[in-house]
């Protein structure tokens, strides 16, 4: 958050994660491949208190089963292996993943690496055109957003599939 002044007392501005501190992945760049385990890497720009949490976006045409993609949620901190973590999952423009409470005991430093995982739950989209977009939002414990990474992001499948 950056602090701005306002006639009344300090307001929470928002800030913005550099995109160019952030990289999404895939496990599998074959158009229509399912099971795919899709991360998200991102240099945070500030710190996230404890209770904090993140919205994680991915676009429609990267497809999910919102029933059961909430149980493949998995969270990486400063290069540490992905652990599973609870998230909601939900659709509406876009999928949107809520990491509902990964910060429960520490909170996480400006320059801290953020790896967010949905791991053998994607479907590739059915063409090599750029998938977009993906957006981070991240916020405080107490629900005030701390920074966002939005629609900066886009991701191509390399390999069409075979068509028998």
């Amino acid at each position: 958050m950056v602090g701005s002044g306002v006639s009344t007392g300090i307001r929470a501005t928002p800030g913005t994660i550099d995109p160019s501190q952030c990289s999404i992945s895939a496990d599998s760049l074959l158009t229509s491949a399912v099971g795919v385990t899709y991360s998200l890497s991102c240099v945070l720009s500030h710190g996230v208190s404890t209770g904090g949490y993140f919205l994680l976006y991915f676009p429609a045409i990267i497809q999910f089963d919102t029933a059961t993609a909430s149980s493949h949620c998995r969270i990486g901190i400063n290069g540490s292996t992905p652990t599973s973590t609870v998230c909601t999952a939900s659709l509406g423009t876009n999928y949107l993943f809520n990491f509902t409470n990964p910060i429960p005991s520490s909170p996480l430093t400006a320059n801290t690496n953020l790896t967010l995982v949905i791991a053998n739950a994607a479907t590739n989209p059915p063409s090599t055109a750029p998938a977009s977009p993906f957006s981070l939002q991240t916020f405080a414990g107490d629900k005030t957003e701390v920074s966002s990474l939005n629609n900066s992001l886009s991701f191509s499948m390399t390999t069409p599939s075979v068509f028998l």
